[in-house]
């Protein structure tokens, strides 16, 4: 088969020492199954929020995988209006480029974005061609939950049309797939349309995190520093969804309170990133990387005690951050609710505080500080869950599976056709 992947702000395989994502183990689960895969995306790193190249292009992988990238501009926060205007030309762009390129067997549209998954099924219903939805983030709910309670009616109004377009694009779909039962069961409700036998649920996963190679000098001298220390992580983007302030007026109380056993560290990049460096500049506790590639972010993730999730809560979400601290044995600590919540508490893998609340944050550090025994055992029931319920292996091996199913039946269909 042919598969189209469409999925923009996701980290792309054109460093082979770079993390893979949700669409990228999924396209490397059909490629190794003989598949061709164009993964469609933009030009922009939303990550590192730099521009990758200045106009349309195709770059070849492999054999087996290209990337359509469609110039879109840039943007420099996650919620602002470039960033809207960014989905919809890159939105329109693929509506056009679409067409004059060969037609695929099947299509996966990640939403969000919705702009691109709206295109994506007006495409499919027009080229009857099977379209797989994966919801990842309730997009546009989720935005609204990020409002103060009295805003969000005024919020659902104004997005209307963005509600609109998600309900339209998962209408589309001849399957819907989600990261948890939740995005399941939103996709479903929105779209007005009851669960079929196509539609699954598909956690986001990880690999196993195992250090290979070696890492450079400037994490080399981090894992000096952090030798013999309890260390919490955080891997990510520094978005202002992510509450790390928060982490660094706790390593600050820490500090001037002589605590020596607990070290931050903070690795990503984004808007946060220059105040967060001002504040590490003054924090022996305190370290924060800037971007990490594949090797020093497991060297990093293997010499850590706990992985921070410092996210205002979205219900129905389960992470890549997650699963990525399951995958490296890690106990969690967030500030999530919903599924995510749901999943500590009845795992026993970590503890919850409050969004926004340094106190509550604070004693929920001081109890893993306090706890080294505990603490172990969380580690050891986080590689458990991992190994049963979010193995990358197991997850995309699933997922290829409905894939092709879907390009068998479209394949039968017209043989009966042509015979």
């Amino acid at each position: 088969m042919h598969v189209w992947v469409i999925k923009d702000g996701e980290v792309l395989p054109l460093d082979p020492s770079s993390s893979r994502m949700r669409t990228g183990m999924l396209a490397t689960e059909l490629c190794r199954r003989g598949h061709t895969v164009t993964w469609w995306a933009s030009t922009f790193s939303h990550q590192t929020k730099e521009r990758l190249f200045d106009r349309d292009t195709v770059v070849r992988i492999d054999s087996r995988l290209q990337l359509r990238l469609l110039h879109g501009g840039i943007y420099r926060r996650n919620v602002s209006l470039r960033r809207a205007i960014h989905h919809r030309i890159v939105g329109r762009r693929f509506a056009r480029a679409a067409r004059s390129v060969p037609r695929p067997d099947v299509v996966v549209a990640a939403l969000p974005t919705i702009d691109l998954a709206y295109h994506a099924a007006r495409y499919c219903e027009a080229s009857k061609v099977p379209l797989v939805v994966d919801v990842r983030d309730p997009w546009p709910e989720s935005l609204v939950d990020k409002c103060p309670p009295l805003l969000q009616s005024v919020a659902r109004r104004l997005l209307a049309y963005e509600y609109r377009r998600a309900a339209a694009a998962l209408r589309g779909a001849t399957a819907i797939a989600a990261i948890t039962p939740g995005c399941l069961q939103w996709g479903l409700d929105l779209a007005g349309r009851q669960r079929s036998s196509a539609d699954a649920v598909f956690a986001l996963g990880a690999e196993p995190i195992r250090p290979v190679g070696a890492p450079t000098a400037a994490v080399r001298d981090v894992l000096t520093r952090i030798r013999d220390k309890v260390v919490f992580i955080y891997v990510g983007t520094f978005g202002h969804s992510y509450q790390l302030g928060l982490v660094a007026d706790v390593a600050e109380d820490l500090d001037r309170r002589g605590v020596e056993e607990a070290h931050f560290v903070l690795a990503g990049d984004g808007q946060q990133l220059a105040g967060l460096r001002r504040r590490a500049a003054r924090l022996r506790n305190l370290t924060v990387t800037g971007w990490l590639n594949r090797t020093d972010r497991g060297h990093l993730l293997a010499a850590a005690s706990v992985g921070l999730a410092p996210l205002l809560s979205v219900p129905q979400a389960l992470g890549n951050k997650v699963c990525e601290y399951l995958a490296a044995g890690l106990p969690l600590l967030t500030s999530l609710r919903g599924e995510t919540g749901d999943l500590i508490r009845s795992h026993g893998v970590g503890y919850l505080y409050r969004a926004g609340d340094v106190t509550s944050l604070r004693a929920a550090v001081e109890a893993m500080l306090s706890a080294p025994t505990e603490r172990a055992r969380m580690a050891a029931r986080s590689r458990e869950l991992f190994e049963h319920r979010f193995q990358a292996c197991h997850i995309y091996s699933a997922y290829a599976d409905l894939v092709e199913r879907l390009g068998a039946q479209v394949t039968a269909v017209a043989a009966a056709a042509a015979s």
